[in-house]
């Protein structure tokens, strides 16, 4: 019985429209087969009785003989009630209802194996259905990918200058990844990283080796408008950089001089200091551009922002920065 409840599980679990209804059914079945089961019991019971009376029968067959004629006929009675007890209960409703539980119990098993079959071949349908969508879509990324680098590859073929404003250092070394086995782009690639390089040493602190090192590697790039202005940027790093140490010195000296104590010597002071005297002609007399130099331009705007809160502000460690 207990086989049987399992096979009615594992079918409920496969496929629960169709187990449900075996399901239910041999809930049925079970509580008449307990039903039956004891009655069976009894019956067995009965049966043993019969045998261990048989057997005493038997066993004391020689004393018949010695019995009367009418005494031996009632025991001949006794066995043939006993023998057709037992022939009744072989042709019983509860044996022909065992063997009808036996019968369906073999029809679940061979409908659970066909379901276990048809689950296996289900499971290699999905794999394949798997292998198959994964190649689709390797294919499809790889064909992606190869459009993609057709792309980029077109965007190289633009001049150096348009390069250099369409780009930037990230972007290069990104794309020097994509393109480590193109000759043609990875070159134009390691220009524009050189390129970039350079235009780094502009927002550093002024190095003499390094301004030197990043003037002989430009040297090598096509000749452009951009490339050419960054040369002349880093000529005249070290003009510019002296031009503004002149100026923080003279503003120190305002500040010796000066001291602004209300709002108009305050305006007074600013003025000196950012317009008419150092700022301003720093601006002139070496053409300064806040593009060139970006590290020159974080100096300057620094002053400016001390000034404007506080004339008397000191600027003596901007010195240090140059």
């Amino acid at each position: 019985m207990k086989k049987i409840i399992v096979i009615a599980i594992i079918l409920f679990c496969v496929n629960p429209v169709y187990s449900q209804d075996v399901f239910k059914e041999l809930q049925k079945q079970t509580l008449l087969n307990d039903s039956l089961q004891k009655q069976v019991n009894l019956l067995n019971n009965t049966i043993n009785e019969l045998k261990n009376t048989n057997e005493s029968l038997t066993s004391t067959n020689q004393e018949l003989i010695k019995l009367s004629e009418s005494e031996q006929n009632n025991f001949k009675a006794q066995i043939e009630s006993y023998k057709f007890k037992i022939a009744e209960i072989n042709k019983s409703k509860i044996k022909i209802e065992l063997d009808t539980m036996i019968i369906m119990r073999d029809l679940l098993l061979i409908k659970n194996s066909e379901l276990e079959s048809t689950i296996s071949e289900n499971k290699l349908q999905i794999t394949q259905n798997q292998q198959l969508c994964e190649e689709t879509k390797r294919k499809e990324y790889e064909k992606g990918k190869l459009e993609l680098i057709n792309q980029l590859a077109e965007f190289y073929n633009k001049p150096f200058n348009d390069l250099i404003t369409s780009s930037s250092i990230k972007i290069v070394e990104r794309d020097m990844i994509i393109f480590g086995n193109n000759a043609v782009v990875k070159q134009k690639l390691l220009d524009l990283k050189k390129y970039f390089n350079s235009e780094q040493v502009l927002q550093e602190k002024y190095n003499e080796q390094n301004v030197l090192y990043a003037l002989n590697q430009i040297v090598s790039l096509e000749k452009s408008e951009r490339v050419k202005y960054l040369s002349e940027n880093l000529n005249n790093y070290k003009l510019s950089k002296d031009g503004l140490y002149k100026s923080l010195i003279k503003i120190i000296e305002i500040d010796k001089k000066q001291f602004a104590n209300d709002d108009y010597t305050q305006n007074v002071k600013m003025k000196n200091i950012l317009i008419e005297l150092e700022l301003s002609s720093f601006f002139r007399n070496y053409r300064f551009n806040f593009t060139n130099y970006p590290y020159l331009t974080e100096i300057i705007l620094e002053i400016i922002k001390l000034k404007q809160k506080d004339a008397n502000a000191e600027i003596k460690y901007l010195i240090d920065k140059l």
